[in-house]
């Protein structure tokens, strides 16, 4: 982002130890206790899991629609015109840049698995306000409106939401590149000193949720490898996969979002392009476009009441 002086908002690049060190160490401890006795690990992380799900589900329902109002009322209202950087900033790239660095960055490896995995586990286990038998065809319906539920608007309005705050404290407020930033428009200048704090539960968060979709984009690549061209899905070519995924990243990173970053999610939109073309040829026909159809209906039908439903 080009600010009114002409030039991008620069950031001081320093190691903030207090901030690093706290989730590097956790995050070290969570894969020693895995390697030491990965059965008890599991056992651990699933009743948090739960715990959470069943204590909280409520909350990141309500929470998912209060970001899709949010971005509805700041879109017509006159927040909408607010500019990000001020008055006279540009933007320092193509819109569709934009579009596709967001789309890449956002869906990521999580799609590799979840795309098959999620639709799979709704129609089996669908919820029982649906009132629907497993894998029947209301179970299907089910299923896939709820995978476009969560695909779609609904993660694009939370991740958007957080995006236009911490962007307008930044550049619009000059407040701290930090998250804890965030929270100065609601809490008052006074919650900078839980910067630090927030800061350390972001980013164990982040890291966590990037090695969780990292590892099932792994196994999801080795199981196509293996099945393709015969070499065995294990520790060695997961080793292989990541070091080239991890490799791929840190020199996209660092050659930094103008290049490397904006580079390889064109190509990757360009390839998604492509797929989403090759099933309209050879998937599109008359029952998937009467299955499609039905999707849509029911979950435009039932917007709210659908984001509200626990899954």
């Amino acid at each position: 982002m080009e600010t009114e002086a002409g030039k991008g908002k620069q950031v001081k690049l320093t190691l903030r130890k207090g901030v690093f060190f706290p989730p590097w160490l956790l995050l070290v401890a969570m894969v020693i206790v895995s390697l030491v006795n990965a059965e008890a690990f599991l056992k651990g992380l699933n009743m948090v899991t739960n715990w959470i799900l069943n204590n909280f589900a409520w909350a990141f329902n309500l929470t998912t629609v209060a970001c899709v109002f949010t971005i509805i009322i700041v879109y017509f209202s006159p927040l909408g015109k607010v500019r990000i950087g001020g008055s006279k900033a540009r933007p320092m790239m193509k819109f569709l840049d934009l579009v596709w660095i967001t789309l890449c960055t956002t869906i990521a490896a999580g799609i590799l698995f979840w795309a098959c995995a999620e639709p799979l586990y709704h129609m089996y286990a669908p919820a029982a306000s649906e009132g629907v038998e497993a894998a029947s065809a209301g179970a299907t319906l089910f299923a896939m409106k709820t995978m476009f539920l969560e695909w779609t608007w609904s993660p694009y309005a939370i991740y958007t939401v957080a995006t236009l705050v911490f962007a307008f404290v930044f550049y619009n407020m000059n407040q701290p590149y930090s998250m804890g930033s965030a929270l100065v428009p609601v809490f008052g200048g006074k919650v900078k000193k839980y910067n630090s704090i927030v800061d350390v539960v972001c980013l164990f968060a982040l890291v966590a949720g990037m090695a969780a979709s990292l590892g099932t984009g792994t196994m999801t690549i080795g199981g196509g490898i293996e099945k393709v061209f015969g070499i065995k899905s294990g520790p060695v070519s997961w080793g292989v996969i990541i070091a080239v995924i991890v490799t791929t990243f840190i020199i996209s990173s660092v050659s930094g979002i103008m290049k490397g970053i904006r580079v390889l999610s064109s190509i990757n939109a360009k390839v998604y392009m492509v797929l989403l073309v090759f099933l309209f040829i050879f998937w599109a026909d008359g029952i998937h476009a009467e299955l499609f159809s039905g999707i849509m209906g029911s979950l435009y039908s039932g917007l709210f009441p659908n984001e509200l439903h626990d899954r």
